[in-house]
């Protein structure tokens, strides 16, 4: 003989912490932005030598000129005849930004980007506005 068990809620009950955290959960999940590719496309994409950093800014830090420093790190690769070597190189650039500075568009410090062989890419830092 078999018996039939109550069907018991899922999960705690509802609360307005609950609520909350669960609205910014989907707040922060519709925001984000993700690409399916396969490995080959991946590869391909991320092939070329130029870097792209994103600077986060707001309104009020435009409107004033004001300075920040852009941290990143960089592959250098080198080929010789005892093989290919492939390091990393830590880079920091001050930038300055301030009312005249188009968002639209990015700054572009050219040599800064990975490195291959005799080959440099270009540091495309691309200004994003914080809202």
């Amino acid at each position: 003989m078999t018996r039939k068990r109550d069907k018991k809620p899922s999960g705690p009950p509802a609360t307005p912490e609950r609520n909350t955290d669960e609205q910014a959960l989907q707040e922060f999940c519709s925001a984000v932005h993700y690409e399916e590719m396969s490995f080959e496309n991946w590869c391909t994409k991320h092939k070329k030598l130029d870097l792209e950093i994103p600077i986060f800014v707001t309104r009020t830090q435009l409107s004033a000129t004001f300075r920040t420093v852009v941290k990143l790190s960089r592959t250098i690769r080198t080929h010789s005849a005892q093989g290919h070597q492939e390091k990393r190189e830590k880079i920091e650039r001050e930038v300055v930004l301030g009312p005249d500075t188009d968002c639209a568009k990015a700054i572009k410090l050219k040599g800064l980007g990975d490195v291959e062989g005799d080959q440099a890419g270009d540091l495309w830092i691309i200004i994003k506005i914080k809202e």
